[in-house]
């Protein structure tokens, strides 16, 4: 998009500038550096946020077994050393489905209860995985907390739509899920059996578990849209879709002041229309980001919470690397 000033105004500028198709980038570029599969441009603030909510944030945390909690003799060794991982916050993706490197896959178990399953295995693959088990864990996470709930066959029929996973959780630990109780909801009006939720799950029919009199949940995972997106994710991508052009209306707004700011850095005639082609380089946070004017070779910082502006040349920011920045944003590109 482009702006122009008024054209009786004495000082000329235009800006061209458009925020939400550059977070588009900006996420391409993190998804496919990091050798990510399934990455479309046009989805990629999506699929960053999905892959958010997959990922466990590698961190120390505590292990504690539900009552039910089983593990067959010979998975002994796997189960210590999956919990070793977890006490320690090493990174637990090596035990996750190989799907977690598909940015565009949509882990409904995940998006509808908050569960995470994990392949019972310490056998290393060349890929960083464990092997595929017979058996796999299914656990909640929380910030500080995985509480592991049962281990189950793979070959389990409906094995991702296991409501005893729900009932397990509420029982050893209810306040995990306390919040997730739909008041005033004393039971569902059709009994769902687990064969049922995997074919409504399937077709992306959200429904809620009755686990007893005044003991129906919904929405634990945060829930998914028709199309099996996470509407966590989904809510994460429009919010800051929204952010961005809140935060390009600041430079808009500010154009001519920024275009005379300009103007004196590089000496410009005072007759000279200054042509601003703005582009983001990286979010700090919802308030503050650096951009880089390609015409000119200036980075324009913004803190939108300050309600301040810094505009600099490249070197003031990036030093003697400023070179290889310049070859990455030439005038007009």
């Amino acid at each position: 998009m482009k702006y122009y000033s008024a054209l009786p105004a004495r000082f000329q500028w235009t800006m061209k500038i458009d925020f939400q198709e550059d977070l588009k980038d900006y996420c391409y570029r993190i998804l496919k550096s990091g050798g990510f599969e399934g990455v479309a441009r046009d989805e990629s603030v999506f699929q960053y946020y999905n892959l958010i909510k997959r990922q466990i944030v590698a961190k120390p945390r505590r292990v504690l077994r539900s009552k039910e909690f089983i593990c067959p003799p010979e998975y002994e060794k796997a189960l210590h050393s999956i919990e070793n991982c977890i006490r320690n916050g090493a990174d637990l993706t090596p035990f996750m489905s190989l799907k977690i490197n598909n940015v565009a896959y949509n882990d409904l178990l995940l998006n509808d209860w908050g569960i995470y399953h994990f392949h019972l295995s310490i056998r290393p693959r060349d890929d960083g995985f464990v092997g595929r088990s017979e058996y796999q864990i299914f656990a909640y996470v929380s910030g500080e907390v995985v509480y592991l709930l049962q281990v189950y066959r793979h070959d389990k029929i409906d094995l991702y739509s296991q409501q005893e996973i729900i009932r397990i959780l509420e029982e050893n630990w209810p306040e995990v899920i306390e919040n997730n109780r739909i008041p005033g909801a004393v039971k569902l009006t059709q009994k769902i059996n687990d064969h049922e939720y995997a074919l409504l799950r399937e077709a992306h029919v959200s429904t809620f578990v009755e686990l007893g009199k005044n003991r129906v949940y919904g929405l634990i995972g945060g829930g998914y849209a028709s199309n099996g997106f996470s509407m966590e994710a989904i809510r994460q991508a429009n919010y800051w879709n929204n952010r961005m052009a809140v935060l390009q209306r600041c430079f808009i707004y500010n154009a001519e002041v920024l275009g005379k700011r300009i103007a004196n850095i590089i000496d410009s005639d005072e007759n000279a229309c200054i042509c601003m082609d703005i582009e983001l380089l990286w979010i700090d946070n919802a308030d503050q980001i650096t951009t880089i004017e390609k015409n000119y070779k200036m980075v324009i910082q913004l803190d939108a919470l300050n309600s301040c502006f810094r505009i600099c040349r490249l070197e003031n920011v990036f030093g003697e690397s400023f070179r290889g920045i310049n070859q990455m944003f030439p005038p007009n590109s």
